[in-house]
């Protein structure tokens, strides 16, 4: 793929006579033709840090740079480990932990977004992160496939909301009575 917005594609015809040509200079002609092509990009934004247990939400841009129409454009985000689906807009067609959608064609500086919430399993560990990376497959009208993936990691933050309250009548000893909400 060129990293060019658009490529010139160049047609050639000959012609050739077994008998005597008086003017042997239009035997040939060219023209060219300029073939306009499209460059997706995903980018990914999540949030820096997750609560295990809690919802996060979670945006893609998709973004056609031009010049030409891409056609057929389709969006792929397979979840992360320790990540559950809660809810999109739009909608996406789910398999298993795979989340997909249909964007139709795009055309040039066209933007799309695509909006998750997500949440972070409530076992996930202090410290550890979950990365993500969502993709438009490359179609033959993209001139730049490398920047076809948007990535993030978060950083998952363990939480406790512990409250501990003590009861006990002034006198009596031994005896308490602990709560925990």
């Amino acid at each position: 793929a060129s990293s060019l917005p658009s490529t010139v594609v160049t047609n050639r015809a000959d012609i050739s006579t077994s008998t005597r040509d008086v003017n042997p200079a239009n035997n040939t002609d060219t023209h060219d033709t300029i073939v306009e092509t499209s460059d997706i990009r995903v980018t990914k934004d999540m949030p820096a840090t997750v609560t295990a247990g809690e919802i996060f939400n979670v945006t893609i841009t998709v973004e056609n740079l031009g010049p030409a129409l891409a056609p057929g454009v389709q969006l792929n985000d397979p979840l992360p480990q320790g990540a559950r689906y809660i809810s999109a807009t739009p909608a996406p067609m789910t398999t298993g932990s795979s989340l997909s959608w249909i964007l139709g064609d795009m055309a040039a500086g066209e933007q799309r977004t695509v909006t998750l919430q997500l949440r972070a399993e409530a076992n996930l560990v202090d410290g550890s992160t979950l990365p993500n990376t969502a993709a438009s497959p490359v179609h033959i009208s993209d001139r730049d496939g490398t920047n076809n993936e948007g990535s993030d990691t978060s950083a998952i933050r363990v939480s406790a909301d512990l409250r501990v309250e003590k009861y006990g009548t002034a006198g009596e000893s031994g005896r308490s009575q602990i709560v925990c909400p």
